[in-house]
């Protein structure tokens, strides 16, 4: 099991320092945060569809399932993991055709 520090969280990090440095008040920073996980999570599953060859209706059935989308907007890393995957397989799919 590896280590959480704030490099498993990046989506997160930023949304809390940002929250931080514009001295909001706690509940938006925790917000924010999740947020901010959530935006990161879709980026990298829409960059993933975007250059899959094909299958691009499988990643977007993935990556839109319900419990892809609750940890992703959760304080988890399941997010990050999730969209690294998606890039791979889209990759794996290049490199096929």
């Amino acid at each position: 099991m590896g280590s959480y520090s704030i490099w498993t969280y990046p989506g997160q990090t930023v949304g809390v320092a940002v929250g931080r440095l514009m001295h909001l008040p706690l509940p938006f920073i925790f917000y924010l945060g999740r947020l901010m996980g959530l935006a990161l999570s879709i980026v990298m599953c829409a960059y993933a569809i975007h250059i899959a060859p094909r299958g691009k209706l499988i990643l977007a059935f993935a990556a839109l399932l319900p419990m892809s989308l609750m940890t992703a907007a959760a304080y988890s890393p399941d997010g990050l993991v999730l969209g690294a995957s998606l890039i791979i397989i889209a990759n794996c799919l290049r490199f096929a055709s």
